[in-house]
């Protein structure tokens, strides 16, 4: 019985001190917190800081003030090694070593100062030694100070070393210049280092892949889902842009100066027309600083009767009443609709020049120059200058039909091309002489139905239709049938995949042309037979050529004749 009173009596003397300890801990950690978080103890903290570290710095202070006057007796005296000695403790102990070093070489011999500057490192790694038994935040200051000390050091005995006359250069001993390691092929300036770059654009993603002229080693290969962080595919051409601008920092890094590219398409029983991410790709590349050599278009075509996915029975019988043809590119018919349609009447009262001005600017031409040397670049621009010429395009309106304008200038002939000046002088003469005579229409939107604004314009002499992708065919055809026929001298057509062979028959009408630029056009299957009747008659060919071209057409054998004999 006694056995089990003492055992309880434990238990409970147990339960009481385990109580009593959390009690006394909580209270502990209460009154710490409390103490802590009160703003009077957060200001002593920092007032004790700030005062250790002023008698630190204050004893610091006096400590190099004691060395330069124990240096200074001891040099007077004649004890120069041990008047060094104290100087050199009193530089690497002064928060502004540079002004003190100044202030030495200034007042003592230029003797005595270039032994201090011999003295300085000794005396940094006594002060290091001396620093390293102290513990605790004041080693961490003095480490601070001795970066601080050998930095200013370093800034001024540099000068002073050189401007000092009696130090003895090394004997021996020659600076060796270290040559810049490249990366890449050394070659001489002007010499281009080409490679490969391989763009895929499927509508899911964009590959950039840059390899040597070989295609066995790559040198960088980004993607555009590696450039955004909201998914992994990505088929943007701003993500395209991105990855082509990192390809392009890669190959300057080795050297590559110059890519041949190879686009392509997803190919096969799929669309064989590239992503939306290829024509951002290569522009970028070209914009990066990046010489393009050659493009080709290397999408996989097949030829071995390989049909789609799918049963062998058309699921289309029952659209067989609709027109496809009508559904099949719904955004170039938006287009087409929206920024091309005709407007006769506007025509009729700004004249064709202006309005193919203003169909351009709303297409997103990049800039016309005018006759009278204005440059326009916006729409903004564009609606300045016709008001200045007495058109305001948000009043305008349509004529009626028993205007007078009108009669003397139906509808129906208003884009109508006029051969004869005369007859078109007075056509237009209620119309401002001043006409478009450069057209840049890069990265525009015009498609073939909005060249039928070409046909009446005055004089143009120069055009750009570079990365037009909207018109075809269609719009050269309509392009040439028109006044530019006579006027035109400068022709670019870059990356449009719908001209074709045709398009050549259709340039020999252009009389007055002394430049044709024609770059990256994927659907051109015979260049040389192309560029052939272009030649002829331009002064390019020679005398045999010439006599079987004619010889050729004499039989009746076509402008193609002499390149399938």
């Amino acid at each position: 019985m006694s056995i089990f009173y003492s055992l309880n009596v434990s238990s409970s003397c147990l339960k009481y001190l385990s109580l009593g300890a959390a009690f006394a801990v909580g209270y502990a950690f209460y009154v710490d917190r409390k103490r802590r978080l009160d703003p009077e103890y957060k200001q002593k903290i920092r007032q004790n800081r700030k005062l250790k570290q002023a008698n630190y710095y204050y004893s610091k202070m006096n400590g190099g003030i004691d060395q330069i006057t124990l240096g200074e007796e001891k040099m007077q005296i004649g004890q120069i090694e041990e008047g060094i000695t104290h100087l050199s403790n009193a530089i690497v102990t002064c928060s502004k070593p540079d002004e003190l070093l100044r202030i030495f070489q200034q007042t003592i011999p230029p003797e005595c100062f270039n032994l201090l500057v011999q003295a300085i490192p000794a005396a940094k790694l006594r002060r290091n030694a001396g620093f390293s038994c102290r513990p605790g935040p004041a080693n961490m200051e003095c480490a601070k100070i001795e970066d601080e000390d050998n930095a200013a050091a370093n800034k001024t005995n540099a000068p002073i070393l050189l401007k000092s006359k009696e130090m003895a250069a090394r004997k021996g001993k020659v600076k060796e210049e270290q040559a810049a390691v490249t990366l890449g092929p050394q070659v001489h300036e002007g010499e281009n280092v080409f490679g490969v770059a391989h763009i895929f654009a499927s509508f899911n993603d964009t590959f950039v892949h840059v390899t040597d002229l070989s295609g066995r080693e790559t040198i960088v290969k980004i993607t555009g889902g590696m450039r955004v962080k909201a998914d992994r595919d990505e088929a943007s051409p701003y993500a395209a842009m991105l990855a082509a601008q990192d390809v392009a920092e890669r190959c300057k890094q080795v050297g590559i100066t110059a890519l041949h590219v190879k686009l392509r398409a997803t190919g096969g029983t799929k669309t064989k027309t590239p992503g939306p991410g290829a024509q951002a790709a290569l522009r970028a590349l070209a914009r990066s600083g990046m010489k393009i050599g050659r493009i080709e278009d290397v999408t996989p075509i097949p030829s071995d009767s390989t049909r789609q996915k799918g049963a062998l029975v058309s699921h289309r019988k029952w659209m067989k009443w609709m027109n496809i043809d009508t559904y099949r590119q719904p955004r170039r018919k938006a287009i087409a609709v929206i920024a091309n349609r005709l407007h006769p009447e506007r025509i009729v009262q700004m004249g064709p020049d202006f309005a193919c001005l203003e169909w351009l600017m709303n297409a997103g031409s990049t800039s016309v120059l005018m006759s009278d040397g204005t440059v326009i670049n916006d729409r903004k621009e564009m609606c300045t200058f016709l008001t200045k010429q007495g058109f305001d395009l948000h009043k305008l309106k349509a004529e009626a039909p028993s205007s007078k304008l009108l009669k003397e200038i139906p509808l129906a002939e208003a884009s109508r091309p006029t051969t004869s000046n005369f007859v078109y002088d007075e056509k237009w003469r209620h119309i401002s002489p001043i006409h478009m005579k450069e057209i840049d229409a890069s990265d525009s939107v015009i498609t073939d139905e909005g060249f039928v604004y070409f046909l009446e314009c005055r004089n143009i002499e120069k055009m750009r239709l570079n990365f037009c992708d909207y018109f075809g065919d269609e719009g050269v055809a309509r392009l040439v049938q028109g006044r530019p026929s006579k006027s035109l001298k400068e022709l670019e057509i870059v990356f449009n995949p719908h001209i074709s062979d045709a398009t050549a028959h259709m340039l020999t009408k252009l009389k007055s042309l002394k430049r044709l630029h024609l770059y990256f056009l994927p659907y051109v299957a015979n260049r040389q037979p192309m560029l052939q009747p272009i030649f002829i008659g331009m002064g390019y060919e020679t005398e045999e050529q010439r006599q079987a071209y004619k010889a050729a057409r004499v039989k009746g054998r076509g402008p193609f004749a002499r390149h399938f004999d």
